[in-house]
C-alpha cells in the first residue's frame, strides 16, 4: 500500500556547498519558525543536498526526519543519525535514465539498505525533466510492491 502524508519541508540545495555554521544557524531559525507559524502539527523533514558531513547538526536541529541525498551511504546516515530518527531519500534521480529492470532493483537495494523502520523513499534530490515518465512510474511502482 501507498501511504499520502503531509509534511513541512525544509530544504536547500546548495547547503552542502556552505558552512557548518550556516546548518546549525539558519536550520535552527526554520524549523523555530515554522513551529511559531501555526505548522508545528505537521512532521517536518529536513533536507540539505550534499550535507553528509553535518548529519548530526542536522538532527540537533530537532526536525522529525532528515532527507540524504546520494552522496552518502545508507549505512553512513542510518549510523550517524540513528534509529530514533527518520531518514528520507536517497536515489539518485539520474539514475532514472537507467533500464527499467535496473530501477526496480536498485530500488528495492536502496529499501534493504536502509531498512523499513523509520524510513521514507524519495529520490536523492528532485527529479529532471528529461526522464521517462515510465522510468519515474518503474521507481514508484517498485516502492509500492516492496515486500
Amino acid at each position: 500500500s501507498c501511504i499520502i502524508c503531509c509534511t513541512s519541508n525544509v530544504s536547500d540545495s546548495f547547503l552542502g556547498a556552505k558552512l557548518k555554521l550556516y546548518v546549525n544557524v539558519l536550520m535552527f531559525i526554520l524549523l523555530k519558525n515554522t513551529s511559531t507559524n501555526g505548522l508545528s502539527a505537521l512532521p517536518n523533514i529536513l533536507f540539505a543536498k550534499g550535507s553528509w558531513y553535518a548529519l548530526e547538526e542536522l538532527k540537533a536541529t530537532g526536525a522529525d526526519a532528515i532527507g540524504v541525498d546520494w552522496s552518502v551511504s545508507p549505512e553512513k546516515a542510518r549510523k550517524i543519525l540513528g534509529q530514533d530518527i527518520t531518514i528520507q531519500g536517497n536515489f539518485d534521480p539520474s539514475r532514472l535514465y537507467a533500464s527499467i529492470p535496473e530501477i526496480e532493483k536498485w530500488t528495492k537495494e536502496m529499501i534493504n539498505r536502509f531498512g523499513k523502520n523509520r524510513y521514507i523513499v524519495n529520490l536523492g534530490h528532485g527529479i529532471l525533466p528529461s526522464v521517462p515518465v515510465d522510468h519515474a512510474k518503474a521507481f514508484i511502482n517498485a516502492v509500492k510492491n516492496y515486500s
